[in-house]
């Protein structure tokens, strides 16, 4: 698996997640009450799933190995940080918004990760992929195998599913 394929691979959890705190601001937005454990549970896998996970692994290797393969430095490197850091400050707004849930904020984080997801999926990693065509896919796979390794996991993708399966049956009933 190369390096792309393998970011991709977390893409689809973090879209189920997306998903998920969708319904959740359409229900608040409704008049729900969202119970304020779910989003917490949400923020908690944004933050270390999407954030302290998956960001790392495009910013402690796919970035810096595409600045190496001669991308320039302001070009769709510069979009891609900019938007995590946007999406670190709408978890905020959201998570400082609790117990009431800030819909708006939750939406625009939807928004924005999805359409950032949609922007690597499709024209990150196909550059990435041509970009490193000649590099080792080996030593790009051992350095985010280390950079996975560096984040303590505290739940496992079934756990989040299992979390998800929760919040959205409360948001639906």
């Amino acid at each position: 698996m190369n390096t792309t394929e393998w970011l991709k691979r977390d893409h689809e959890l973090i879209l189920d997640a997306l998903d998920v705190l969708a319904i959740t601001a359409k229900w608040a937005q409704a008049g729900g009450v969202v119970p304020e454990q779910h989003m917490r549970k949400l923020i908690a896998f944004f933050r270390e799933f999407a954030d302290d996970y998956h960001h790392q692994k495009e910013e402690q290797v796919l970035f810096p190995a595409l600045l190496a393969a001669g991308m320039p430095r302001q070009g769709p490197v510069a979009v891609m940080l900019r938007e995590h850091d946007m999406g670190r400050d709408l978890l905020r707004r959201i998570e400082v918004s609790l117990p009431e849930l800030d819909v708006e904020a939750a939406l625009d984080y939807v928004d924005l990760l999805s359409l950032h997801i949609r922007k690597e999926n499709e024209i990150l990693f196909y550059m990435a992929d041509r970009l490193l065509e000649g590099c080792d896919q080996q030593l790009l796979a051992q350095m985010l195998t280390k950079t996975e390794n560096a984040v303590p996991q505290i739940f496992g993708q079934d756990d989040y599913r299992r979390n998800f399966a929760e919040i959205q049956q409360a948001c639906s009933e």
